[in-house]
């Protein structure tokens, strides 16, 4: 395959897998990734192995071209990602989560995607159509991302790491990813993005770009998911941007919020009819609830056209609880943002970095608030 990324020596894509006790999804993500129809010399392999204590390190060393191994309890994906990058060496980054298996043509794609366009920051892609775990929690989560994404394809303003690739001098331009405020896997990739946008550097949402989700989720991790390391830290840095730098999201559209608000409100009078047992009042918030549902019928139709009718009917209060935890997180984040300020590294963390001392582990990189804005020169100049 010939491109004009490509240089004498070196490969064109560097793929960064970040692993944190993986070992059961790790193999298919490895696995998946060396059946691509990418000629091998053209790409290779970086996974970091983020303080795990199962068979993750010795399912990648079988595997990869590097493994890079950061001892001590996990640091995040965000932390990981950053010192693979470290370790690498193509112009084009692409990141893959542990628990995502790309299809074929995803590095391919990728590659064809940035070539002649030098203005394009990064590209991403979206889980397919097909998730592996049967159960209906999983099922939701991963096709609704896969709904979300497919609808949403062509320029965007935002990133997602799952499968999504970036220029190297634009991540080196936008200071790699946040691991200063994002220890855990949250919205390191969403808040990136938003540096990328502030920089002038355009992203796109292919939507042939996919990959399999691997991933089983109960119903508790789905809520903590969505609530703890979602919600909650893309309201917070919302609200730290001003009204104007806000750019729009995938899963937090205004309809969303009203749908959220609307689900809130329903709640509301639902315990106002337990204790007033005002019939009127049941029924207005049946209302609320109908229209919300109403709103979300194209999605619906899309699970009953994988998944039959009654997983369709099934998922609506999952769906329903999904607004009424976002409507929670937003107060929960408000709070958090007035009252205790942004978030930050445990205090050793701080310590260690203001004393400048050098340790490997390295310490996480401080990135202040504040750096999603126009940083340097813009791309091109």
């Amino acid at each position: 395959m010939e491109s004009p990324l490509g240089g004498p020596g070196r490969p064109l894509l560097s793929v960064i897998v970040p692993v944190s006790d993986g070992q059961g999804h790790l193999g298919a993500c490895l696995d998946a990734l060396l059946a691509s129809d990418l000629p091998r010399e053209a790409w290779e392999l970086v996974v970091v192995d983020d303080g795990s204590l199962d068979r993750s390190s010795a399912i990648a060393g079988a595997r990869a071209d590097l493994l890079v191994r950061v001892p001590g309890p996990p640091h995040g994906p965000a932390y990981a990602r950053n010192r693979g990058v470290d370790a690498s060496l193509a112009p084009i980054l692409l990141f893959v989560d542990a628990d995502v298996a790309v299809h074929a043509d995803t590095l391919r794609r990728i590659l064809w995607d940035f070539a002649g366009q030098p203005d394009l920051g990064a590209v991403f892609g979206s889980y397919d159509a097909d998730p592996p775990e049967p159960d209906d929690v999983s099922q939701y989560r991963n096709l609704r991302q896969h709904y979300v994404h497919q609808r949403a394809a062509g320029p965007t303003g935002t990133f997602w790491a799952a499968c999504g690739a970036v220029r190297r001098d634009a991540f080196a331009q936008a200071g790699q990813f946040d691991e200063w405020h994002f220890p855990r896997p949250q919205i390191e990739d969403v808040e990136l993005g938003y540096r990328l946008r502030g920089l002038g550097y355009r992203m796109l949402l292919d939507p042939a770009v996919q990959g399999t989700p691997l991933r089983r989720w109960t119903f508790r991790q789905a809520v903590i998911a969505d609530v703890r390391d979602r919600c909650v830290p893309w309201v917070r840095l919302h609200l730290a941007l001003g009204s104007a730098e806000r750019p729009a999201s995938l899963f937090f559209s205004k309809r969303e919020w009203l749908n959220s608000a609307l689900v809130g409100a329903a709640a509301l009078l639902l315990v106002l009819d337990l204790r007033l047992r005002r019939t009127a009042v049941g029924y207005l918030a049946l209302a609320l609830l109908l229209v919300v549902v109403a709103s979300n019928l194209g999605l619906y139709r899309f699970f009953r056209r994988r998944r039959g009718l009654r997983f369709a009917i099934r998922i609506i209060p999952i769906h329903l609880f999904y607004y009424f935890s976002n409507g929670l997180a937003a107060v929960w984040a408000w709070g958090a943002h007035h009252l205790v300020g942004p978030p930050g590294p445990p205090a050793e963390v701080q310590a260690y970095v203001e004393k400048g001392l050098k340790a490997w582990p390295p310490q996480p990189q401080r990135l202040e608030r504040g750096a999603w804005r126009a940083r340097g020169s813009s791309p091109g100049a």
